[in-house]
């Protein structure tokens, strides 16, 4: 892992610029704004406590947009996984692996795959960020259905995590590391499915 570089400096501030300012989602939302977060939630069906409880708080600024709330919530599940590389990198360059080369290789495809999903969410950030351009609606369903393919890679790239620890020895850094990952793949699970009903809304409304 030493031969990895860190998590750059401007890689943490643009993931700190992708969300709402503190300042500003501390604002009182109204409850027509937390009640729409809530609904939609509840119909996608994908862990719709922990998508309620990451989103509220950024009620004052989705403003009941189906947009801004896809668009924040992979924002949320990008950050989540820049915390987990860096989370991996560090047990890459501290931990004493000893004899298990296994778990040593393991823990270098995460941090790689991590970034990975982290370029993909990048991607679909830009992407929906830029929907207000699109020309025509084949131009808008295209720019959507880019954004279903990055974080559906997104996802996978993070599932991979989990499949290289199949053959690791159980252990406090197996069992670390697959737990917060795990935990990882519920946030970008709940961005997928927020992303999807978006899509499924834009794309049916004559």
């Amino acid at each position: 892992m030493e031969t990895q570089l860190p998590i750059s400096l401007f890689t943490l501030l643009t993931a700190t610029l992708l969300l709402p300012s503190p300042a500003t989602a501390r604002q009182i939302p109204t409850n027509a704004d937390t009640a729409f977060i809530h609904s939609t939630c509840q119909k996608i069906q994908t862990y719709p406590d922990l998508c309620s409880h990451l989103l509220s708080r950024y009620a004052t600024q989705i403003h009941q947009d189906p947009s801004k709330l896809a668009t924040i919530a992979i924002s949320l599940s990008l950050a989540t996984t820049e915390t987990m590389a860096n989370y991996v990198s560090t047990i890459g360059n501290q931990a004493d692996f000893g004899s298990d080369q296994r778990a040593a290789a393991a823990v270098q495809q995460c941090y790689s795959s991590f970034r990975d999903a982290m370029d993909s969410m990048h991607d679909s950030v830009a992407l929906m960020r830029d929907l207000g351009s699109a020309r025509s609606f084949e131009s808008l369903r295209f720019k959507l259905s880019s954004v279903q393919t990055y974080m559906s890679s997104a996802l996978t790239y993070e599932e991979d995590c989990l499949d290289v620890f199949e053959d690791v020895m159980d252990g406090k850094i197996k069992r670390l590391v697959r737990d917060k990952t795990q935990k990882l793949e519920r946030v970008t699970s709940v961005a997928l499915a927020l992303v999807n009903s978006y899509v499924e809304k834009v794309t049916t409304t004559p």
